[in-house]
């Protein structure tokens, strides 16, 4: 009966025997036995995948609204669980029941600890830094050593330049007042000696001009030394300074991004959203925007300008693109047969073997083009044409400047 009871209100004396009766599900399956006492029938429930497992749980479980950076998400705080901007569920973990096997194996789905990571990566951080100060100490003094090195060489250098000037010219002072002396001496002609007293007017004229452009030669090529190596010891020092810097920067932007995981994907995805927006918002505009070409004396007849035209044609004159007026240059090749073209009156052909023209006359402007073509157009009266305007030369007449 309802409450649970098997019984009856006649007495028998007859045996009776009550058996359970089990409803089952149309998905349970018969893994083993015969149904004897022995050997009863095992029954199992077919896996459930976790897809199916996890989003049940979390959509049966009550949801908190989170917002952040303006995007609201759904958490499911009892259960460990939260749908990202994507519709993904994502779990995080809820402790005890955390675990699962997977190949046989037992692993533990928990949430991440941000105390515990931004701890230890402060800490790795503090390190670093540390490291980081330490290696920018020894590498200033390093250099510091360096360059006073290269200092004190390039002192000496310029003492011995001058020692070196000093002596040479001594030298030749001596030597050209021992031959003056030996001339007065040693001739008694008298325009010899003449000439020899103005030579020696001369040289103790220009000697100190001599020994000053001597000198400052030499100190130019001794300064123009050390400036290269200072130069490349100041260019080594700087690059190996900012390789230590640019790594503790990336290290502390990982630190700081691992610190705060969620709000960083969030900008992320936030930014990634802009660009892709941005980058719809331009085609979109881009697409509404369709350049024609108007011919002059043939009102009737436009050219849709190719996007790699019109770009170039915005970049060289920018929004007097619509008042210019352009020259066209139009090879033989740029010509081509189509019937929402422009009228003209083929008169002959021009054949060359490998290559065949027809000479054709434009009816609105009575000028004469060369289109390159195998067709037989000399039998009609009048054929279209069009213009392939990626293969011509496009100026802006009053400049003269060629665009494209």
């Amino acid at each position: 009966n309802t409450a649970g009871f098997v019984y009856s209100n006649v007495a028998s004396h007859s045996d009776y025997s009550a058996s359970p009766v089990l409803y089952l599900k149309s998905t349970v399956e018969i893994t083993g036995g015969d149904g004897t006492s022995g050997n009863p029938y095992t029954l199992e429930m077919p896996p459930v995948p976790a897809t199916e497992t996890i989003s049940s749980i979390f959509t049966n479980a009550e949801k908190t609204t989170v917002t952040n950076n303006n995007v609201n998400y759904q958490y499911a705080p009892s259960v460990g669980m939260m749908e990202d901007v994507g519709g993904n569920i994502r779990y995080y973990g809820a402790d005890p029941n955390n675990y699962v096997r997977f190949n046989n194996e037992l692993a533990e789905a928990n949430k991440i600890n941000y105390v515990d990571v931004k701890a230890k990566n402060n800490a790795t951080l503090q390190a670093l830094k540390a490291s980081s100060n330490e290696k920018i100490k020894e590498l200033k003094a390093k250099y510091k050593a360096d360059l006073s090195v290269i200092k004190r060489e390039h002192s000496a250098n310029v003492k011995e330049i001058k020692l070196k000037i000093n002596d040479i010219y001594a030298k030749r002072v001596a030597d050209e007042n021992e031959d003056y002396k030996n001339v007065l001496a040693t001739n008694k002609d008298r325009d010899v000696i003449i000439l020899r007293k103005a030579d020696h007017t001369l040289f103790k004229e220009n000697l100190p001009k001599e020994k000053a452009n001597d000198l400052e030669n030499k100190l130019n090529a001794e300064g123009f030394d050390f400036d290269a190596k200072k130069s490349a010891l100041t260019g080594a020092y700087k690059r190996e300074l900012n390789n230590i810097r640019n790594n503790l920067n990336e290290e502390t932007k990982k630190f700081k991004r691992e610190n705060n995981l969620l709000n960083a994907l969030t900008k992320e995805h936030e930014a990634k959203l802009k660009e892709l927006n941005d980058k719809k918002v331009s085609e979109v505009n881009k697409a509404g925007l369709i350049f024609f070409f108007k011919l002059q004396g043939n009102e009737k007849t436009y050219f849709v300008s190719p996007d790699v035209i019109t770009n170039k044609l915005i970049q060289g004159v920018g929004s007097k693109v619509f008042s210019k007026v352009y020259i066209i240059n139009v090879p033989h090749n740029a010509y081509k047969l189509d019937e929402k073209g422009f009228e003209v009156v083929p008169l002959k052909v021009l054949d060359y073997k490998l290559r065949k023209f027809v000479e054709c006359e434009v009816k609105e402007t009575k000028k004469h083009i060369f289109i390159e073509t195998k067709e037989n157009l000399i039998d009609k009266d009048t054929v279209k044409v069009s213009l392939d305007l990626e293969k011509t030369q496009i100026i802006e007449s009053g400049l003269n400047i060629r665009l494209y």
